[in-house]
């Protein structure tokens, strides 16, 4: 018991700080809402040179005129989109020929590069054969002078027989 009573003892030079730190934010709290209460009145009044205001030029139109074009908003809204599903139709069939196409375009490339290498091919071997030919025309062409040759000597030699028989 003692040691609680000495305890409290203690806390009590405690107390009127408190209090008057308690009372202070009171103060400050009430202040605060009169400030609050009264820029909301200040705000409120269409007349305050604080608010900060300008009145529209026009007028609002009757109900016939709003429901009117509602309406014409309403079909345009719809017009825009049916057109938007015939767009939708037509980017998927777009979409599936070019698909089908981009297939198509790889299944070419397979065949082309097929094609591509049969051409190397044939053309390796055309280059091939025409170096023979060319071979073969040279062999051909020295066959030719030398049979010439031959029928020269052959006709030197006749020449030369008939004369001496």
């Amino acid at each position: 018991m003692q040691r609680r009573l000495a305890a409290a003892l203690k806390k009590i030079p405690d107390v009127p700080k408190w209090e008057n730190e308690v009372r202070q934010l009171k103060d400050e709290l009430a202040d605060q809402r009169r400030k609050t209460e009264e820029i909301s009145r200040e705000l409120e009044n269409p007349k305050s040179g604080k608010r900060k205001w300008r009145l529209l030029e026009g007028d609002d139109p009757d109900q016939e005129t709003l429901a009117a074009k509602i309406h014409f908003l309403e079909e345009r809204l719809n017009d825009k989109k049916e057109m938007l599903l015939e767009k939708d139709l037509i980017l998927e069939e777009v979409t599936a020929l070019s698909d089908k196409l981009r297939n198509q375009a790889q299944a070419g490339r397979a065949d082309t590069l097929d094609l591509a290498q049969k051409v190397n091919l044939l053309r390796s071997r055309i280059q091939m054969v025409t170096r023979r030919m060319m071979g073969l025309c040279s062999e051909c062409s020295m066959y030719q002078a030398s049979a010439i040759k031959c029928q020269d000597d052959y006709r030197n030699l006749r020449a030369q027989v008939r004369f001496f028989i």
